[in-house]
């Protein structure tokens, strides 16, 4: 007999679910930016700014030049350096949720490397383009699920690894916070599915396997069984079958011979 019985496949406990942009556990917080607000006034030789806003620290001529910290009518609050009227350099801006980014800026926004921590303990430590994630980084969610790896435009794009908080994990390819074309997947029971995904779910060519031996190599769609696939028992024994939608639908050849090494098996 195969791995499965014609009543369906009852050993698959399910497909790992869709990561979107609160991937997994990740609830109340996700990679998106915090916008920064404010603006740098030209006040020369003054500490109070036009819209309420305070800064105190070097000038250059007309313009905040060098180190400085300016506080903002709304509470937030920029420390760091700046060039020619405009945070440039390494600096520290707290928002006035209590978030904090602290790190590399280019002419008003955050680039370069950077630790992003919010109010509710996520954080991120990476690379930051124009203002967004970019690069390599890693964002860790208060829930204690974490990703690790590239990044385009906030989003989870490239290559990376994602941890569950209860240990599962997938490492591989990531399109706009979905797993795949192709990737890993591991569960803390043993099983591991390697092939391919697509919107965040076994789709496409793939093998599935149990830490007992068993396995499924086949087709897959949107998570499920679709189509033809290698079924192999825990003794190595395989067979060709045909599922639908996760339904066993029949076997396309004959059980193996067992020998007597496999039988003692």
């Amino acid at each position: 007999m195969g791995a499965c019985s014609s009543t369906g496949c009852g050993c698959e406990k399910g497909p790992p679910p869709t990561l979107n942009i609160e991937p997994g556990d990740a609830k109340g917080s996700s990679p998106r930016p915090l916008e920064v607000t404010g603006g740098s006034e030209k006040t020369p030789g003054g500490q109070t700014l036009s819209g309420g806003a305070v800064y105190e620290g070097q000038w250059r001529g007309e313009d905040k030049h060098g180190q400085g910290k300016l506080i903002f009518a709304d509470g937030s609050m920029y420390e760091g350096q700046f060039d020619s009227d405009r945070k440039h350099g390494t600096g520290k801006y707290t928002y006035s949720n209590g978030s904090t980014y602290e790190g590399q800026w280019k002419m008003e926004v955050q680039d370069g490397h950077g630790v992003e921590k919010l109010v509710d303990g996520s954080v991120f430590e990476g690379q930051f383009k124009n203002g967004d994630k970019c690069g390599k980084g890693k964002f860790t969610w208060n829930t204690g699920g974490s990703y690790e790896g590239d990044f385009d435009a906030n989003d989870m794009h490239g290559e990376g690894r994602y941890q569950w908080s209860d240990g599962r994990s997938y490492t591989g390819q990531w399109r706009r916070n979905h797993m795949g074309p192709s990737g890993s997947m591991q569960w803390t029971d043993g099983r591991c599915y390697e092939g391919q995904f697509r919107d965040g779910k076994k789709h496409g060519e793939g093998k599935l396997s149990w830490p007992d031996g068993r396995s499924y190599t086949g087709q897959w769609d949107s998570g499920r069984q679709h189509g033809v696939g290698i079924a192999v028992t825990a003794k190595g024994l395989s067979r060709k079958s045909q599922w639908e939608h996760g339904n066993f639908v029949c076997w396309l050849e004959e059980p193996p011979e067992v020998t007597g090494e496999t039988a003692k098996t």
